[in-house]
C-alpha cells in the first residue's frame, strides 16, 4: 500500500469520527437554569441580561424535540398509582411568533419511567420549533398540575433537567479547544486547551422565579474526535514504518 493512500485513509477516518460525534450530540440543561415555581421554563435564547442558554437564535432553530426529567416522592407515587392522587400538566414552547404554545397535555400514564420515582416527558414536532426570522426569543417550559385538595409539597416534584435532542452545546461555551496535530511518523501531538469560565450567576428568567449558575457545556465531543484522529494516524504511521523496513 502506498504511503499516500495510508495518510489519505487516516484523514478520512478521523473526519468520519468527528462527524459521527457531532451527529449524535444532544445537550442536557442542568436544573439550575429552570424556574422552580411550577412553571419550569428555560430561556434558550433572548435578552442577554436574562442569561439565556445560547447566544444566537441560529443555535436552537433546529430543535424539534426536548425532554424534561423530574422526580416525585415515593409515597406520592404510590397514591398516584392507586388512584388516590392525580398528577398531570402541559409541555410546550414560548417565542415571539407563537406565544405560549402547548405541544400536548400529559398525565401520569403518559410519562416514561426512568427509575424508581423518576420520570420523563417528551415534546416532539415534525417541524422546527423556532424560526430565526420570527421567534426573536426561544423558551421551553413544563407545567405541573396537582390533584384537588393536594399541594406541591404532597408531591415533592423536583425537575432534574432538560435534554435538547439533536442540539449541540452552546457555541460560546467559554472553553478554547485549539488542537494542533502533527502527522509526521513520530506522531507528535500538541494539544492546548484553555478554559475560561464565566462566573456571572445572578440572573432572572422571563418567567417567575430566580435561577443561578451556568450549565456545564463541556460535552467532551472535541476530545473524543481528536483522540480518534490521533489513534488512526498513529496506526497509519505504524504501517508506514513497517513498509520501510
Amino acid at each position: 500500500m502506498k504511503i499516500k493512500k495510508i495518510i489519505t485513509g487516516a484523514v478520512a477516518a478521523s473526519i468520519a469520527a468527528t462527524m459521527a460525534v457531532a451527529a449524535s450530540a444532544d445537550y442536557d440543561i442542568s436544573a439550575d437554569k429552570l424556574s422552580t415555581d411550577g412553571n419550569y421554563a428555560v430561556l434558550l435564547f433572548g435578552d442577554p441580561a436574562e442569561n439565556p442558554v445560547y447566544s444566537t437564535i441560529d443555535e436552537v432553530t433546529g430543535l424539534t424535540e426536548f425532554t424534561y426529567t423530574f422526580s416525585v416522592k415515593a409515597d406520592a407515587v404510590e397514591k398516584i398509582e392507586s388512584g388516590e392522587m392525580w398528577i398531570g400538566g402541559d409541555i410546550g414552547t414560548n417565542d415571539k411568533a407563537n406565544g405560549w404554545r402547548k405541544l400536548g397535555p400529559w398525565d401520569f400514564s403518559a410519562l416514561t419511567k426512568v427509575s424508581d420515582g423518576v420520570y420523563s416527558v417528551t415534546a416532539k414536532s415534525d417541524t422546527p420549533l423556532f424560526d430565526k426570522d420570527t421567534s426573536e426569543y426561544a423558551q421551553v417550559w413544563l407545567q405541573v398540575y396537582f390533584g384537588k385538595g393536594f399541594t406541591a409539597d404532597d408531591y415533592g416534584v423536583n425537575v432534574e433537567g432538560v435534554k435538547l435532542v439533536g442540539i449541540d452545546a452552546p457555541a460560546a461555551a467559554g472553553t478554547d479547544t485549539d488542537t494542533d496535530t502533527d502527522t509526521d511518523t513520530d506522531t507528535d501531538t500538541n494539544t492546548d486547551t484553555d478554559t475560561d469560565t464565566n462566573t456571572d450567576t445572578d440572573t432572572t428568567e422571563p418567567t417567575e422565579g430566580e435561577n443561578s449558575g451556568k450549565p456545564s457545556t463541556n460535552t467532551g465531543a472535541e476530545g473524543i474526535a481528536v483522540a480518534a484522529a490521533v489513534a488512526v494516524l498513529a496506526a497509519g504511521a505504524a504501517v508506514v514504518a513497517k513498509k520501510r523496513k
